[in-house]
């Protein structure tokens, strides 16, 4: 089955600075980034939870950034996370893709507050307490 990796925005010099300037919370991208990094969707905020995933969407600040062949979608985690897999079972399962925009966006861990998509076009956050559909 393959599977679409969806990395949330690094952040840009620019964004880092602006923050440092005007604090915490003065940067939509920025909360929204820390929101996700730090919920729990199985508690009562999961609605404005998956609506934030939902919004960074349509804002653009997820980036496609591999394609993964794997049987579950916890095998793409453990395809991208595990140090125990092997760089011929990588490069055979996982296709990095290029960037293709201009900000930083190369391919980072999947970590809590990215996106996995099955070939049904669903969509499963990654939870600090394992996937939820979004």
């Amino acid at each position: 089955m393959k599977f679409k990796l969806f990395n949330f925005d690094r952040l840009t010099i620019w964004d880092v600075n602006f923050i440092m300037e005007h604090g915490h919370g003065s940067l939509p991208k920025h909360t929204v980034r820390s929101g996700l990094e730090f919920c729990d969707c199985r508690g009562p905020n999961r609605v404005e939870v998956l609506k934030m995933v939902s919004e960074s969407f349509e804002k653009d600040w997820f980036n496609h950034v591999a394609n993964v062949t794997a049987d579950t979608i916890d095998d793409v985690e453990r395809l991208i996370n595990d140090p125990s897999v092997t760089e011929e079972e990588y490069k055979r399962c996982v296709e990095r893709l290029p960037v293709r925009k201009k900000r930083h966006e190369l391919m980072h861990s999947l970590s809590v507050g990215d996106v996995v998509e099955n070939e049904n076009g669903e969509r499963f956050l990654c939870d600090r307490w394992g996937w939820n559909k979004i």
